[in-house]
């Protein structure tokens, strides 16, 4: 098996990593199956953040990204 960091780069958006497949598709996790969302209010997307990725409500698995923009929108704020 092959394992990738990074999976996609955006520039001044997200560096996005976590498939072992480097496919960028793949979602699994150590819990077998996904797991629960985890969200607290005192979070925010700012430069720098990491953060889980998903698919939808509780569908968290290996994927995640790294904030790369400097600018935090509104509507990105938890």
């Amino acid at each position: 098996m092959t394992t990738h960091l990074s999976a996609r780069v955006i520039k001044e958006f997200v560096i996005q990593g976590g498939a072992l497949d480097g496919s960028g598709d793949e979602a699994v996790s150590s819990y077998e199956g996904f797991f629960a969302d985890e969200v607290h209010r005192g979070l925010y997307h700012f430069n720098g953040a990491l953060a889980l990725g998903d698919h939808g409500p509780h569908t968290n698995g290996n994927q995640f990204f790294i904030v790369q923009n400097t600018k935090a929108q509104a509507d990105l704020l938890m």
